[in-house]
């Protein structure tokens, strides 16, 4: 089956070898042709994107794990909510908690020590099910030891999402490691 220069179906014995003319002959296929006979880009954009965020998470965790500035991690890292570039540096967003929960699995399985602190010292049971975790400070463990922490931000710009990610030690406030990475449009509008 062969194709012309405008997409129509045509007989594979009426199309010409780009470079000479010459007719293909249908049992010689295609793989005579040394250049595409038709090459206009604009045929191959798409809106559709392929990747996750979960991928562009993985992306960002390889990043960190490369820029990382210890010999050796002291204590647990600790995420945190990715928040908006905004005055307060305290909003949210769907978007900025997926992306610190995606971080759990990624900066585990690349060899970082990560503690949970939303995790309390019970469970809680009721008719909607059990849970253990809360964003209640009153019912937090209060001594966690915390080596770093996780944060960032997220701002908006005309092409997607700008996330900027990095490990500060708590104890020092250091940046043990930063990555930025540019989330596409396509990416984010489902969050």
């Amino acid at each position: 089956m062969c194709f012309d220069d405008n997409g129509d179906y045509v007989e594979c014995r009426d199309l010409k070898t780009p470079n000479s003319g010459m007719p293909i002959n249908a049992a010689q296929g295609l793989g005579k042709y040394t250049t595409a006979p038709y090459s206009d880009p604009s045929l191959f954009k798409t809106t559709l994107h392929f990747q996750l965020l979960g991928e562009y998470v993985e992306q960002i965790a390889m990043e960190l794990k490369d820029n990382f500035m210890s010999e050796r991690q002291e204590g647990p890292i600790v995420i945190t909510s990715i928040v908006d570039l905004d005055n307060s540096l305290q909003n949210t967003s769907l978007l900025g908690n997926q992306i610190s929960e995606l971080f759990y699995t990624e900066l585990q399985d690349i060899g970082f020590h990560v503690s949970d602190h939303k995790v309390t010292n019970f469970i809680k049971i009721n008719r909607r099910g059990d849970t253990v975790m809360s964003r209640d400070i009153q019912e937090l463990k209060k001594n966690l030891n915390i080596g770093y922490v996780l944060t960032g931000t997220l701002s908006q710009n005309k092409l997607g999402i700008t996330a900027n990610i990095r490990i500060v030690s708590l104890s020092t406030n250091r940046v043990a490691a930063s990555a930025t990475k540019l989330l596409p449009q396509a990416i984010v509008n489902n969050y």
